[in-house]
């Protein structure tokens, strides 16, 4: 669950998650990405998020992380709320609305399933990407298989992700993310014209200034350094 929390770091620094142990207890873990070494906990499954704040709630049949302003009823749709839910008895719901969100679905040997809003997390996680879930497809996931309901062509997905919030190796219903942002940067640099450098500010404007840059014929520079890492003391020599 670390590596897995770990890998969306992009997402934000509010980590959270909850392990189910085999007696059906839930315990909440929060990771702190400024400690390198994983914690052991052990658990027969979990969900978990990374955002800027906690997305994961608790309720009496278990708990679920989620994105959206909709309410969530874990085990039914939930309008434009993207979820993951876990139940105490071991059951997993997946919902993935019909606009704005998206979800991955993979697998880890033969019975171990992986959901992730990034399909480059199941990828890290040592998992085999399947698919895309389907706009508005509801996935229940238990020790006897899983089970599908629902779904459709997606619709629109929010901009967000694909300019700024997903990781740049992920995919999104087919596209991949490094290219939706290559195409961009050079869009950005047809449109800008004559220029004498293109800098990319803060880093993650980078892969778009490099693009940018190629579509105009110049050079780019790093126009920020990150001179000390956040909570280091101060020295001079």
């Amino acid at each position: 669950m670390y590596y897995g929390l770990r890998a969306m770091a992009n997402r934000g620094d509010v980590a959270v998650a909850y392990i189910l142990g085999e007696t059906g207890e839930l315990r909440r873990v929060e990771v702190d990405f400024s400690k390198e070494a994983a914690g052991e906990a052990r658990g027969v499954a979990a969900v978990g998020c990374v955002s800027t704040e906690d997305c994961c709630r608790a309720t009496e049949e278990g708990v679920y992380c989620a994105f959206g302003r909709d309410g969530v009823k874990l085990g039914a749709p939930s309008g434009d709320t993207v979820y993951v839910g876990l139940l105490k008895n071991g059951v997993v719901y997946a919902y993935r609305p019909p606009r704005l969100w998206h979800l991955a679905v993979g697998a880890h040997g033969f019975d171990f399933a992986i959901i992730a809003t990034e399909s480059s997390v199941i990828e890290i996680l040592g998992g085999d990407l399947r698919r895309s879930l389907r706009g508005g497809e509801l996935l229940k996931i238990h020790k006897f298989g899983v089970e599908s309901a629902g779904g459709g062509p997606p619709r629109e997905i929010c901009a967000m992700e694909l300019i700024y919030a997903s990781r740049l190796d992920s995919v999104i219903d087919g596209a991949e993310i490094a290219e939706i942002r290559a195409r961009l940067g050079e869009a950005l640099g047809k449109k800008a014209g004559r220029v004498d450098v293109v800098i990319g500010v803060p880093d993650t404007g980078l892969y778009y200034a490099a693009w940018a840059a190629r579509a105009v014929a110049r050079g780019t520079r790093r126009g920020l350094y990150q001179l000390l890492e956040r909570g280091a003391p101060c020295s001079t020599r």
